[in-house]
């Protein structure tokens, strides 16, 4: 079999999988032109959802198309996520990937698709670390999927086209399991909303027993949790953490912990801070990491 010519195409991608083809297909769908090669030489790459965009983004910048709209490149990388991948992913990483920022957490109204920055960096010594359960996720063949349906069974039989333009009063129209599931969006809205004001107001410790509140609701309303998940929480827990809550898209993965000053995390916990999101690194940043 011949092999095409690599200096017909703009962007070559040495090794396939989920995360090679869908790495193709997003820089395709830019309009650019992609080979991939394939075999027992090159590797097969499991790209996770969040790196897509940083990912593409890069590869962009680097073929000329310097100004990219981040937030249409965050609907591509979701639409090849959902089409590609198999998983309803929304545009949570995706966003939050191409439009991060160093101690700046985003509040974004998935409506609008407006982004307003919220200070995130903790002062006096409190800190973010996140405790891996040990039990790997994958959205597009875990439950996630049927999350989704849920949520849009219940604006259906709402006659609403989002759950956050329901009532709670209205909810008690709703069967279990989507009342449950329902409760739990109009609640975590909230709480949302709670947290950025408490960050605003530089109050942390606010921030903790909204985490705890949201997980709860997580585990209790939405069902996301797992036996492994509940264990890294309750070792954050157990060490001090004022709040713990599940992160991603649930059914394993990472536990975000918050701890005040003085209180020491798990050894196997690794602290987090909000950072720049998807960037081409000069040669002097590219050395330091």
């Amino acid at each position: 079999m011949s092999v095409p010519d690599s200096e017909q195409f703009d962007v070559v991608i040495a090794g396939g999988g989920p995360g090679g083809s869908s790495l193709a297909a997003l820089v395709a769908q830019r309009g650019h032109r992609v080979l991939v090669l394939e075999g027992e030489q090159f590797p097969r790459y499991q790209i996770g959802e969040s790196l897509l965009p940083s990912t593409v983004h890069g590869i962009c910048r680097l073929t000329g198309a310097a100004d990219a709209d981040r937030t249409e490149l965050a609907r591509l990388c979701a639409r090849v996520e959902s089409d590609w991948v198999g998983a309803q992913t929304g545009l949570l990483d995706q966003l939050a990937s191409l439009y991060g920022a160093p101690e700046t957490a985003l509040l974004i109204d998935f409506q609008t698709l407006t982004l307003e920055p919220v200070p995130l960096a903790l002062a006096g010594g409190w800190r973010l670390v996140l405790l891996d359960s040990g039990e790997r996720h994958a959205n597009a063949s875990s439950a996630y999927n049927e999350r989704r349906a849920e949520c849009a069974k219940a604006c259906e039989l709402l006659g609403v086209g989002s759950l956050r333009a329901a009532s709670w009063d209205a909810l008690e129209r709703l069967p279990e399991p989507l009342q449950r599931r329902a409760r739990h969006v109009l609640g975590e809205n909230d709480r949302v909303r709670d947290t950025a004001g408490a960050l605003r107001a530089g109050e942390p410790a606010a921030v903790g027993a909204l985490l705890n509140a949201s997980h709860a609701s997580l585990r209790d309303q939405y069902e996301v949790s797992t036996p492994a998940v509940e264990r890294a929480v309750a070792e954050l827990l157990g060490a001090g953490a004022a709040g713990a809550r599940i992160v991603g898209g649930g059914f394993g993965g990472q536990v975000l912990g918050l701890f005040a000053p003085g209180v020491d995390a798990p050894a196997n916990a690794h602290e987090v801070r909000a950072s720049a999101g998807a960037h081409l690194l000069d040669r002097g940043e590219a050395a330091r990491h």
